[in-house]
């Protein structure tokens, strides 16, 4: 590659980071609803412009300085460069199957202490590649690949812009959320938190990965882009121990221990089969628990409840 375009690139590199840095920071400061999330992307943001400016500032320096000074150099900076690179690793996610395949990557290439999952919203949609994420995620707690899993997952409103759902979408929504967490119905290591229903939400969706050296972890944030704001479309992975520990805390104090550590129907001596019927009598009421006879689609009333 030659001098011009080598120096092209250069500009190119700083420029994709400074831009990436400088979206996450709108992001953070003005779109982001809570307060770690917000914390979580302005750190990113900044570890971003961190590693720019140091390429920047070692790229000048081996522009303007003899060759022979550039080789003595190299050996000193090399090392803080490479402090640099690993202090955040960022890649995009453009896609669901791209979040779902992160997350399955992560299990097989890795043993890990704890894998927290939260999905507020989205459980009670259709997915294959959802499935796919969860059999992957019992299968690994199973032979102990993951050691423990802790998981929040939301529950399908009884209303959506202000109107109530028919009685039979709903409980076909919690037919589908029952059976697809049966996989771990037999698993001792996973801790299944539920989120009551509520009438809306915006779609987002975090995975905590920590190192079996509790020194750190991975995360990814599944984000909604669209106007149908249950499904997760796009996100991101981040490699940043700062971060990992900040989200770790996040998850812990406010997600599974305040927002539904104090919830009842949690009872772990209790199988699923048992907990869940609570959950949906006392959230939902016992005409949920199967289809009601009457309903606005026509097409269900021949079934029969389950």
């Amino acid at each position: 590659m030659d001098q011009k375009k080598l120096h092209r690139f250069r500009w190119a590199v700083y420029l994709f980071v400074g831009a990436l840095a400088i979206i996450l920071f709108f992001v953070g400061t003005f779109i982001a609803v809570e307060t770690h999330l917000s914390d979580l992307l302005l750190s990113l943001s900044a570890e971003l412009l961190g590693v720019a400016l140091i390429f920047f500032v070692v790229n000048q320096f081996f522009l303007l300085r003899p060759e022979d000074e550039q080789r003595e150099a190299l050996s000193k900076v090399s090392r803080l460069l490479d402090q640099a690179t690993r202090m955040t690793t960022v890649q995009l996610l453009p896609t669901p199957e791209a979040v779902f395949d992160f997350g399955i990557a992560a299990l097989e290439n890795k043993q890990w202490e704890k894998l927290r999952i939260f999905a507020p919203v989205g459980l009670w949609r259709e997915s294959e590649g959802k499935k796919r994420w969860l059999h992957a995620v019992a299968q690994h707690a199973r032979t102990g690949s993951v050691k423990t899993v802790w998981a929040v997952f939301g529950l399908p409103p009884v209303s959506r812009k202000g109107e109530t759902r028919p009685c039979s979408q709903v409980a076909e929504d919690l037919k589908y959320v029952r059976e697809t967490l049966d996989v771990f119905s037999d698993l001792r290591n996973v801790t299944l938190h539920f989120y009551p229903p509520f009438p809306a939400s915006v779609g987002f969706g975090t995975l905590i990965f920590e190192s079996t050296e509790r020194t750190g972890g991975e995360l990814a944030f599944g984000l909604s882009s669209h106007i149908h704001e249950e499904v997760i479309d796009t996100g991101f992975c981040v490699n940043n121990s700062a971060l990992f520990f900040t989200a770790r805390e996040w998850f812990d104090q406010q997600i599974f221990w305040k927002a539904t550590g104090k919830f009842v129907l949690h009872n772990e001596d209790k199988s699923l089969e048992e907990r869940w019927t609570n959950i949906v009598e006392t959230w939902y009421g016992k005409k949920y628990l199967g289809r009601p006879v009457e309903t606005q689609h026509p097409e269900l009333n021949d079934e029969k409840p389950d």
